[in-house]
């Protein structure tokens, strides 16, 4: 019998979506990953993370980013004066909007140009790695942190598959 190893077959896939799936997941993820980890965070900070991933979500609905540039702002505004863990667990709502819509934001002045877009497997990834380091903070040992991260990589992997629309 042949091992299956979730976090590889999922980053194989991640691979094959297209543009559009790929923005639309990387934004779950992060809400996913943000949802799991409330205690890391204050509850306003959780709340404006969540808000920014909707802000971007209806974005990418839209084809307008006038609500993301608020968002953006009250985001990065709620970011001061926060521990590290609260900033490194906030941080997965950075990447996933960039992922979503770095473009568009450049385009219309919220972000400046950069030459590097994160994809949504760099979400996924530091998704699984919030989730080892959860487990690494409260003394749970190497194995308790890989089989966290697993779990992380299989709900991600469910994502995946409950957002691939019917081919016919």
């Amino acid at each position: 019998m042949e091992l299956i190893v979730i976090p590889q077959e999922l980053e194989r896939l991640l691979h094959a979506i297209d543009a559009s799936q790929a923005r639309s997941l990387a934004l779950h993820y992060a809400e996913q990953t943000l949802r799991d980890e409330p205690e890391a965070l204050p509850a306003h900070l959780l709340e404006t993370s969540l808000s920014y991933l909707a802000a971007a979500r209806l974005s990418l609905q839209e084809g307008d980013t006038a609500n993301l540039k608020a968002a953006h702002e009250q985001y990065f505004a709620a970011r001061h004066a926060i521990d590290d863990l609260a900033e490194s667990v906030s941080w997965i709502a950075s990447i996933a909007v960039s992922a979503a819509c770095q473009r568009e934001m450049e385009r219309t002045g919220i972000l400046a140009a950069k030459s590097y877009v994160p994809s949504v497997l760099d979400v996924a990834r530091e998704g699984q790695k919030i989730a080892g380091r959860r487990v690494q903070a409260t003394g749970g040992d190497p194995a308790a942190v890989r089989a966290a991260r697993w779990e992380q990589a299989r709900k991600q992997l469910v994502l995946l598959v409950e957002s691939v629309p019917f081919p016919g």
